[in-house]
Order: C-alpha cells, then sequence, then structure tokens
C-alpha cells in the first residue's frame, strides 16, 4: 500500500479492546520507500487500568494484532505506557521514531505532551542503538543472495538517521528527505526499485559499490558519535513525572480552597454545544474540585460519537427523553430515572429518539473536553479539540 486511509486506520483500532494514547506510522511507509504490497505497520502505547498492574497477576505489557483491511496486511505493536517509557529512556532509537512520526494515527494532543519531554531524551547514546541495528542488517545482507532491496535500504536508512540524529539532535527517518542532505544519488535508482516491490531481487547489484559506500557511512557514525555535542543523560525525572501523572490521574485539589456551591441551571454562558452535545458545565473550573459535574442534553434523532475516559469513573442519571446507551459495544433503553455507572475506560455513547435526552453527568476525578475524554472511532464532532481522540 503506498497511501495510507488515516480513518481507516483508526476504525482498525478502535476495534480492539483497549486504551491507546497515540498510534502512528511506522516502516517502510515512515522511511520513505513503500511499494504497492508494503504492509502498514502501526506502533504506539496504551495505558492499562491501574488495577491490572499491582494486581497479583502479571499483565501483557505489549499487544500484537494483526489483521487485513482491503487486501493490505495490517500489524500493530503497542506497549504499555510504563514499559513504553522506559524504553525512551533507554536510548532507544525505534522510539524515537514512533514519537516523532509525521504520520499520525490518533493521540495527537498526547503527543504534543510526550514530544517535549522525548526531545530530552535524546542523547549522544543513541549511537549504540543505530550501531547496533546496522550490525544487524549488515549480517542479513551479507548471508543474502540474491540481495534485496529492502534490507539495503534499510541499512542506508538506520546509519543516516544516526548520522543526523548524532549531528543534529532531530530525528529524520525518511530516507528521501535524509537523502537531501547526504546526496547519494544511487539510492533514487534503488527506491525506485524498491517500490515496484516489497521482496524486490538484486541480481545485478553491484555489492562492492555498495559495500564500500555502507563502510564510509559507518565511519561517519562513529565519527559523529565521537563529535557529538549531544547530551550524554536524558530528563529521566520529567519521563518518570509523566508516567506517575499517568497512573495516579490528575492531581489531588486542595480541599482547603472547595466552597459551597448552590445555582440553578439553565445558565447560557455556563453551556457549550459541541456537535450534538449541550454541555452546562454546573461547576466551573476555578470551582473544581475532586469531580465535575454537568448537565448533558443530546439533540433529537442522533447517534454520537464513541468515547471513553482513561481515568475518571462517570455517572449519568436520566432527567427526561428516552434513548439508547451504547457502553462497550451494548446496548441499554435510558428512560428517566435511568442511572448508569461507568468504570475507566468504558467506551460509551447514546442513541436520542424523538426527543432530547437530558441527563445528569458526574466524573470522579474531574475531565472535561480538553482533558481525559477521547474519542475511539475517529474524527471529534465540531466544537472538540482537533485531536482525533479528544471528545465527552
Amino acid at each position: 500500500m503506498l497511501d495510507i486511509d488515516l480513518a481507516a486506520m483508526r476504525q482498525v483500532v478502535a476495534a480492539l479492546n483497549y486504551r491507546p494514547l497515540f498510534v502512528t506510522v511506522s516502516g517502510a511507509h515512515l522511511y520513505g520507500f513503500p511499494s504497492s504490497d508494503s504492509d502498514v505497520d502501526l506502533r504506539g502505547c496504551h495505558q492499562l487500568p491501574l488495577q491490572d498492574l499491582v494486581g497479583i497477576d502479571v499483565p501483557s505489557l505489549t499487544l500484537e494484532h494483526k489483521t487485513i483491511h482491503d487486501g493490505t496486511e495490517v500489524e500493530l505493536v503497542s506497549h504499555e505506557v510504563g514499559k513504553y517509557l522506559r524504553l525512551l529512556v533507554r536510548n532507544n532509537g525505534y522510539i524515537l521514531e514512533q514519537i516523532f512520526s509525521p504520520i499520525v494515527v490518533m493521540g495527537e494532543a498526547f503527543l504534543d505532551e510526550l514530544r517535549p519531554l522525548a526531545r530530552r531524551c535524546i542523547t549522544r547514546n543513541h549511537y549504540h542503538h543505530y550501531r547496533g541495528f546496522y550490525a544487524t542488517q549488515r549480517k542479513l545482507i551479507a548471508k543474502e543472495e540474491p540481495k534485496r532491496a529492502k534490507p539495503l535500504l534499510y541499512a542506508y536508512r538506520v546509519l543516516m538517521t544516526g548520522i543526523h540524529l548524532l549531528r543534529t539532535g532531530e530525528v529524520e527517518a525518511n530516507l528521501q528527505r535524509l537523502n537531501e542532505d547526504f546526496g547519494l544519488g544511487f539510492l533514487d535508482e534503488l527506491i525506485a526499485r524498491k517500490v515496484g516491490g516489497e521482496n524486490t531481487s538484486l541480481g545485478d547489484l553491484d555489492w562492492s559499490f555498495h559495500e564500500t559506500r555502507l563502510a564510509e557511512l559507518e565511519a561517519q557514525l562513529d565519527r559523529a558519535f565521537q563529535e557529538s555535542k549531544l547530551p550524554e543523560d536524558r530528563d529521566r525525572k520529567s519521563v518518570n513525572e509523566l508516567l506517575v501523572q499517568l497512573r495516579l490521574g490528575v492531581s489531588q485539589p486542595d480541599i482547603s480552597s472547595m466552597g459551597l456551591i448552590h445555582r440553578r441551571s439553565g445558565s447560557e454562558a455556563q453551556t457549550q454545544r459541541l456537535g450534538p452535545y449541550s454541555i452546562e458545565s454546573l461547576i466551573n473550573p476555578s470551582e473544581e474540585g475532586r469531580a465535575t459535574v454537568y448537565r448533558v442534553s443530546i439533540v433529537p434523532h442522533q447517534r454520537t460519537r464513541i468515547s471513553y475516559h482513561r481515568v475518571a469513573e462517570e455517572y449519568y442519571f436520566v432527567v427526561a427523553g428516552h434513548g439508547t446507551a451504547v457502553l462497550d459495544g451494548q446496548e441499554y433503553c435510558l428512560e428517566a430515572g435511568d442511572f448508569l455507572r461507568l468504570p475507566p475506560g468504558t467506551t460509551h455513547g447514546f442513541v436520542t429518539e424523538s426527543e432530547p435526552l437530558e441527563m445528569l453527568n458526574i466524573h470522579i476525578p474531574g475531565c472535561r473536553p480538553d482533558r481525559d475524554t477521547y474519542f475511539a472511532d475517529g474524527e471529534p464532532p465540531e466544537g472538540f479539540a482537533k485531536d482525533s481522540h479528544h471528545g465527552i
């Protein structure tokens, strides 16, 4: 597959029962030499509920899933966020390339938070990752006869990415963009042949020529390491703080500053209209303690997007109207007087009938349209943060 249907990839991810923080595209599409029969490599991280991590049974920290979409194999590999961030601070170049991949399937808001931290984890010791990756690739090439374009391009790509990183501190994984600086004219033909097929053989390859070029780049990588001005160490403290924040949720409020609240609902000033929702905040952000409370109204004849909250436990009480709640794919009929409790991570959406569905909505700890609110099924409704996984 040459072009990636990101909306379709979001649907692939949404069909899985997990809580992604972000998903980006890696592999040949990121590296700049996909062929028509290339698979799509999705990479990212997700968050397990805290109770899964502290219990007696040890959960799997890596999710691997393969499927076929429109004739193309799609492979998703996602690490639990604790494992992922530990790999980040261990000078893992793969992790950096995934975080800085410009092909984002979902999770742009989380990446906006993570990328500044990841930049502070770029060190001169990433040399060892790229040196090791190249050594492995070089052994693979040596064994192959006839040699293939893909392993050879991977070898060039990893050396050039490593050199560029050590010289500039910037993560660039696209071989064609890297070659704008390196100026290796022969790579254009090699890429063109790879684009013709994932396993294109190079029976006429002048291996001695490429062996010499690779040795020259290898020497450049060693020299870039010796001359690099990048720091020796990474910002482990800030990465640790992010992980703790994710594990424990929002910080605990200062309860001494909380005041009694008595107000009537119906304030236009406190009401946001977000797609099919009309959401009146009954507790202002400046008044927020351990919870947020909303009066929610959904207009008739609507099917809302599917959303979830990673941290907040959520409650709904139906004040008026009829409709259907879709919770983790299961439908529940609603009418006035019904109550719902949604544990963290529960995907939920609503279907309304001929009248508005009005509900009291409580989150503990509090969340808002721009905080701890994620969509599982594509673009957010109008008015929500423009991240494919933000919603209510």
